[in-house]
């Protein structure tokens, strides 16, 4: 006897009970008449022979099982053994698997038990190996599926995990910008009120700067309201001395000038502001800006006339529209009045004086 394992043995009994009841089934003539399966089996034949032609395994092994069915116990056989090879050798276990039971049903027909149980046995262990591999393979498209889903999940971890980092990074850069810019701002703030701090103090220099010198104008005014005469002539003679008659005549003949006496207030002024306005008018001439020249001189005008009331012909001159239309005595006149300045400036304060 064969040694099998149980769930082997259990199985070939099975199957060689099925083939018992089949036998028995089989037995029953078909309803067709003798000249009706010859015809049909003629036909299984030829289409036999073409699937074999064509290698159609399958239509070859389906037509054999098929023809044996209505053959004789011994063509039967002979079908079924070449069937059973054909699926052997295509690796067709489902066909090979069937082709074995229908030969142990035929080998149980025809009395050979042995060799029908042996069939069954062989079918029975061919049905549990495909059955194994059928599992086997079924496991491993399993653990195929489980790894590519934990290859995914792993992926979709990576991803999510990178993302996240790119995120972080972005907000950091994000943070660190807005930090830079609020220092930017703060910084721009701290200069514009550095800036705002040192206009505002050298304004109040000048504000303070202006109102001493309102004072002081102020101040000048009230000397001079006090004194309605800046200039005054000097003693008068008592006695001339005797001279012949000739230097009589020659001194009549020339014009006497008395000294100027010029209240010190009114000079120390235009000691205090003239050499600024000088160096004002010598840099619009020098800019080609008419137009400040004619206002420096205007501003001059009242203070020049205290000193040499001889200058108002020439400051007229140059204030007078157009005045620089004349480039020839415009020059000569702003040189009289900038020699007039100097001379003044100098302590030379002889009305009608020459320039120097």
């Amino acid at each position: 006897m064969f040694t099998i394992p149980l769930f082997g043995r259990s199985s070939a009994l099975a199957v060689f009970l099925v083939a018992m009841v089949s036998l028995v089934q089989g037995q029953t003539p078909p309803p067709e008449g003798p000249e009706a399966v010859k015809a049909t089996m003629a036909r299984h034949a030829v289409a036999i022979a073409e699937a074999d032609r064509n290698n159609d395994v399958q239509q070859a092994i389906s037509l054999r099982l098929a023809l044996a069915a209505m053959s004789k116990p011994k063509d039967a056989l002979a079908l079924y053994t070449r069937a059973v090879a054909i699926a052997d050798s295509a690796h067709l276990d489902a066909e090979a698997i069937a082709t074995r039971q229908a030969l142990a049903r035929t080998l149980a027909g025809r009395g050979q038990m042995k060799q029908a149980y042996q069939e069954a046995i062989r079918a029975a262990e061919h049905a549990a190996g495909w059955a194994t591999d059928r599992l086997a393979a079924a496991e491993a498209k399993r653990d195929s599926l489980l790894r590519a889903m934990a290859i995914d999940r792993d992926s979709l971890l990576a991803g999510a995990e990178a993302g996240r980092r790119a995120a972080e990074v972005r907000v950091n850069e994000a943070n660190d910008a807005a930090r830079s810019w609020m220092w930017v701002a703060a910084g721009v703030g701290l200069l514009a009120l550095a800036i705002i701090g040192f206009v505002l103090a050298r304004y109040g220099r000048i504000i303070r700067r202006l109102r001493t010198e309102v004072v002081e104008l102020r101040s000048d005014l009230r000397s001079m309201e006090e004194r309605p005469r800046n200039r005054l002539r000097g003693p008068a003679v008592d006695a001339a001395p005797s001279v012949p008659e000739s230097a009589g005549a020659e001194r009549s003949s020339t014009p006497q000038n008395a000294p100027l006496v010029i209240d010190p207030m009114v000079r120390a002024m235009f000691q205090k502001q003239a050499p600024m306005r000088l160096i004002t008018l010598r840099e619009a001439r020098e800019q080609g800006d008419q137009e400040k020249v004619q206002r420096v001189v205007h501003t001059l005008k009242p203070q020049l006339l205290v000193f040499d009331d001889s200058l108002a012909p020439l400051c007229m001159r140059i204030i007078r529209e157009n005045a620089w239309s004349e480039p020839q005595q415009w020059n000569a006149d702003l040189d009289q009045v900038e020699a007039a300045v100097d001379r003044i400036l100098r302590g030379a304060v002889t009305p009608g004086s020459p320039s120097p």
